[in-house]
């Protein structure tokens, strides 16, 4: 196997696991807190853990779409996806199934990163919205975890063949 191959797949598992190490660490700790209405201590230093930590995911995500690109490239599927036999082969269609779940998760992730996270870092520790805000950011993480595991099994099955 060339050696450029070997790194970009190094390249796109290292992406892979700061991607979703990002969205498992937001579904396992982001809680709403605080449930009893009061800021808990530390909240400012939560608040910019979260912004680097979504740096870090971002940047990992560009870093995956590169990669995986240049992976199909590598592989040669990328001339093959014109062809609607490919896309009914296994592959294609656990291909397919994987792009849609890297664009939901892309789509979930923005509107967590990007809607109820940082307004609820612009308001109040201790106010109702905050709280709410929280909760929906908490909700999304979940989900996204959750897309997160179905992406997993369909990059194992892809690597496997379909």
């Amino acid at each position: 196997m060339p050696t450029l191959y070997l790194l970009n797949v190094t390249l796109h598992l290292l992406a892979a696991v700061v991607w979703l190490a990002g969205i498992f660490f937001l579904a396992l700790t982001e809680t709403p807190a605080p449930r009893s209405r009061t800021a808990p201590a530390g909240t400012r230093g939560r608040d910019e853990l979260e912004r680097t930590l979504h740096v870090s995911r971002w940047a990992a995500l560009a870093v995956l779409l590169v990669t995986g690109l240049l992976s199909l490239h590598f592989g040669g599927v990328l001339r093959d996806m014109h062809s609607a036999t490919f896309w009914s082969s296994p592959y294609g269609r656990t291909l397919a199934w994987k792009l849609a779940l890297v664009a939901a998760t892309v789509v979930l992730a923005a509107a967590h990163d990007f809607l109820p996270a940082f307004r609820a870092a612009r308001l109040d520790p201790a106010s109702p919205e905050r709280l709410r805000s929280r909760t929906y950011a908490a909700w999304l993480a979940r989900a996204n975890a959750l897309l997160g595991i179905a992406l997993l099994f369909a990059s194992v099955r892809q690597v496997r063949g379909g």
